[in-house]
């Protein structure tokens, strides 16, 4: 069904699959994916992920059902990558059982500047993708975020932390995980397994990982003419470098402080209430953390990490990503109440020093620095229904 909304300045066209009417943004979408898993990556994830089944293919790509038999056709049955860890067709049937709906997209035309181009909601498992084209987009930018997403969506380090703890010896065995994490220092700051699982951390490494998945995927598009122009950001040089093997730690700290200071810190308590795992993980370590909170009180903490994201997420957030997207992304600084201020304020000046102190010492048993570990992509069907994060609008000077 097609359905256009105008909200405060954005426009909506919204994609699901149907089988009696004609939708140009689904047949967009379809074509897109077609050519997506045509690629050695697609090929790997329709195989080593979707188990070749069409019904998980059309669930979890959001294609429609004929395009969805179509790919599984094509996929081999030899296909792999060193970045996808094999998921069992039980285990990928069972996430989709877990989730509200099959994947669904929703276009949006806005008159506003947006810091982000697109976003994926795990608690709708929906796509948001934004553009100022009036309504359309170019088809070589639909496959460039189509890709970013499908591998936001299946990315197997979100929520580090909680992926060590939790219960699923799938997820467990998935290899290399930072299980005996060492860190150079004797009293660490905190855990940098929840240091970097702070949304204004977490985000930017989810998208450092799904960029290379993307790039690779535009790469072989175009090397194979399947493509012939190029996405308009694609010769980008802050987008190559991140992804190049020049983008180590120092690059990494860079990004992530710069993209949090201008993308994230001004949405910081949104940001906080639509994670709930990560609110979990940071409660617990708050008694650990050793810091004088700079002159914050411990009420300060508790309010930030407590009563504001739940006040925020009974009051704000509909469900409605159309509505929640605007009211975060677009509302002015200045009519912010003061908690979203403190919250802000306290997360840059006392939180994020000693996140940094955390990430920057912290390497895995094989020695290998954390930050490097966390950019290298692992796809799988394990954890779907917590992977999210925007793709941003990275400038040069984020990486300096």
């Amino acid at each position: 069904m097609r359905l256009s909304i105008a909200v405060l300045g954005l426009a909506f066209i919204s994609s699901g699959v149907s089988a009696t009417t004609y939708d140009p943004f689904q047949e967009d979408i379809n074509k897109a994916f077609t050519q997506i898993m045509q690629t050695s990556t697609g090929q790997a994830i329709c195989t080593q992920i979707l188990g070749g089944d069409p019904d998980m293919i059309e669930f979890h790509l959001g294609v429609d059902h004929a395009t969805a038999e179509a790919i599984a056709t094509g996929c081999s049955p030899t296909a792999t990558s060193p970045w996808i860890f094999p998921t069992p067709k039980d285990e990928v049937r069972r996430t989709a059982k877990n989730l509200p709906h099959g994947r669904k997209y929703l276009l949006s035309t806005s008159r506003r500047h947006f810091q982000i181009e697109s976003w994926t909601d795990p608690k709708t498992n929906t796509a948001m993708i934004l553009t100022s084209s009036n309504g359309s987009i170019p088809h070589e930018k639909l496959v460039q975020l189509l890709a970013h997403e499908m591998a936001v969506y299946f990315d197997a380090k979100t929520h580090p932390a909680e992926t060590v703890d939790v219960n699923s010896m799938a997820r467990q065995e998935i290899p290399d995980l930072i299980q005996g994490l060492q860190v150079k220092t004797d009293i660490p700051t905190m855990n940098p397994l929840i240091a970097i699982s702070d949304p204004l951390i977490a985000h930017t490494l989810t998208f450092t990982r799904a960029l290379q998945v993307e790039f690779s995927i535009i790469d072989e598009l175009l090397l194979r003419r399947i493509l012939t122009i190029p996405p308009d950001d694609y010769h980008s040089v802050a987008l190559n470098l991140i992804i190049s093997n020049r983008c180590l730690e120092t690059c990494l700290e860079t990004m992530i402080g710069n993209v949090r200071h201008d993308a994230y810190v001004r949405i910081a308590l949104p940001l906080l209430a639509l994670d709930s795992i990560y609110m979990n993980e940071i409660k617990g370590e708050l008694h650990n953390i050793n810091s004088n909170w700079s002159g914050y009180d411990k009420a300060t903490s508790i309010a930030v990490y407590g009563i504001y994201p739940s006040q925020f997420a009974a009051s704000q957030l509909t469900g409605n990503p159309l509505l929640d997207l605007q009211r975060i992304y677009t509302a002015p600084h200045h009519s912010r109440p003061q908690e979203f201020i403190l919250t802000s304020q306290f997360l840059d000046s006392v939180m994020y020093p000693i996140e940094l102190q955390a990430m920057q010492h912290a390497k895995n048993l094989k020695g290998q620095y954390l930050l490097e570990f966390m950019k290298e992509p692992l796809l799988s069907g394990n954890n779907i229904q917590l992977s999210s994060g925007p793709r941003v609008r990275v400038r040069t000077g984020s990486l300096e």
